[in-house]
């Protein structure tokens, strides 16, 4: 049975999310003590239970580690043992300290392929030691649930934190330019960031000031997020790059249509048979003046770009008017390939690999 010492965030945030999901099932397969990276977001009852008895435990110090954390932040581990980090990115291309924390690891797990290239192409990391461990969606929490009666505007709906990076600039952009003030359209928008100070929220926000938009402040449950993306019609998450993209594929879960770049991580899962995909012609230094500033690139959202994403609003709420059946079933097909099960499966192989 696998020894592991998981080192980890335990919050709302993409690597809590993660870290719980992961941790819970590696838990099913093994014995798992946890070390917190941060302060814990608040947890359902028998979630806290869970993660109180994996902290509160004595720990072999000689077990091997998975650390689900930033790929430039690798340095502090938990023990002795064999050292493997779970990690997401962005970006195409690595800086030396970037690429001295992933070599520092004996094993390396990424969301995608497209990752992995990137690794193998920016390091000297080899194939049998970058392991593609896609994330999973919870099933039981984001599922269709059949709609008694139709929204009274076609809801598109919009997650992820305040970023350009996720293409926020355009999804207001072309909402705009797609329908006038008469049209029965809303947009609601999740997209809270607690990085950002007041001024930079604000700039955000204003952005978006229009009577059409509702802004929803961030949720801590999971099965509250669950039933707003139920809520909603289509999900709209043009953006220029991600390292999974795990609201996507919620939504997916969910039965709800959903727009999105044919680019980077998510292309893992997303196709033309089960979103409405942005082409990407060309891709631009990656610069926002705050999270990234010109290491690497990402998707080019150009005029061209833009105008396809007010196409397919418009598209969709055509459909919408018609009464059309717009569950995403291919998403949800495509959805219950991907289960947190599956992924610690893969990592626990991996381990047991590396330890034989």
């Amino acid at each position: 049975m696998l020894k592991l010492n998981i080192n980890t965030p335990i919050n709302n945030l993409g690597y809590g999310v993660v870290g719980i999901n992961v941790t819970k099932e590696l838990n099913k397969l093994g014995d798992i003590t946890l070390f917190p990276i941060g302060n814990m977001s608040r947890l359902v009852d028998e979630d806290e239970q869970f993660i109180a008895g994996l902290i509160n435990k004595p720990y072999d110090y000689k077990s091997p580690c998975l650390k689900i954390w930033h790929e430039h932040h690798l340095a502090e581990r938990i023990g002795s043992g064999p050292f493997g980090a779970y990690v997401f990115f962005e970006i195409d291309t690595f800086d030396e300290r970037r690429i001295s924390h992933i070599e520092s690891s004996d094993i390396l797990f990424v969301a995608s392929q497209w990752a992995k290239d990137i690794v193998l192409n920016n390091t000297a990391m080899d194939d049998k030691s970058v392991v593609v461990a896609p994330c999973g969606v919870n099933m039981q929490i984001f599922n269709y649930v059949p709609r008694r009666i139709k929204n009274d505007k076609c809801t598109f709906f919009t997650c992820g934190k305040w970023e350009y990076r996720k293409g926020h600039d355009i999804i207001i952009e072309a909402f705009k330019r797609a329908f006038n003030s008469n049209e029965d359209v809303k947009l609601d928008v999740m997209c809270d960031n607690p990085f950002l100070n007041s001024t930079q929220t604000k700039y955000w926000t204003d952005m978006y000031l229009d009577e059409r938009v509702s802004i929803i402040g961030r949720v801590d449950s999971q099965h509250t997020l669950a039933y707003i993306m139920s809520n909603a019609d289509c999900g709209v998450f043009p953006s220029r790059a991600e390292g999974w993209n795990l609201e996507l594929l919620e939504m997916m879960a969910c039965g709800r249509s959903c727009i999105t770049t044919n680019y980077s991580a998510h292309t893992e899962f997303c196709n033309k048979d089960n979103a409405m995909l942005i082409d990407i012609n060309e891709k631009e230094i990656a610069y926002d003046g705050k999270f990234f500033h010109g290491l690497g690139s990402w998707a080019k959202m150009g005029d061209e770009q833009v105008e396809q994403l007010v196409c397919y609003f418009k598209d969709f709420y055509e459909k919408w008017l018609d009464n059309e059946d717009l569950v995403n079933y291919n998403g949800i097909r495509t959805a219950e390939q991907f289960s947190w099960s599956k992924t610690a499966g893969i990592i626990s192989e991996a381990y047991n690999v590396l330890l034989s």
